[in-house]
């Protein structure tokens, strides 16, 4: 659900993933509702630490950033605005190399569906896009 808008000093208006509205109070959100942008640290983990962390989330919301597949739109906005000159920089070379290959960069606010740990890649229900199509796939490797 996401907090829409605030009754007086009691009440809370949230819209689930249906679009659907419902009020509810603010004792009862603050008590037993969770967040993925509230959390108590920051760990450092392996990439297989953190596969194994995502396998555990089941219905947990959870926010994930990672760097999209580089498309041909993204690498010529990336290109724009570039002098030969430039390119003569190692510093910038290599920073627009490396921005070319990573691709853009994403954040999902999100719920677990489904965990594949051979293809290293996990079906995650995007909660800010439309009911009909709010499925997608993070890679693992990318994140």
């Amino acid at each position: 659900m996401k907090a829409e808008s605030f009754s007086g000093n009691h009440d809370v208006f949230v819209k689930n993933t249906r679009d659907k509205y419902w009020e509810v109070s603010k004792d009862l959100m603050t008590r037993d509702f969770e967040s993925a942008d509230h959390f108590d640290q920051t760990v450092k983990c392996s990439m297989t630490e953190l596969c194994e962390l995502i396998q555990q989330c089941g219905d947990t919301i959870f926010k994930v950033q990672f760097c999209t597949q580089a498309d041909p739109g993204h690498v010529q906005d990336k290109l724009v605005g570039i002098k030969q000159p430039d390119l003569s920089k190692d510093g910038v070379r290599s920073r627009l190399a490396k921005e070319i290959m990573e691709g853009q960069r994403r954040e999902l606010t999100c719920r677990l569906v489904k965990s594949d740990t051979k293809l290293g890649r996990s079906i995650v229900i995007d909660l800010n896009a439309p009911l009909n199509d709010n499925h997608r796939q993070v890679d693992h490797r990318k994140i």
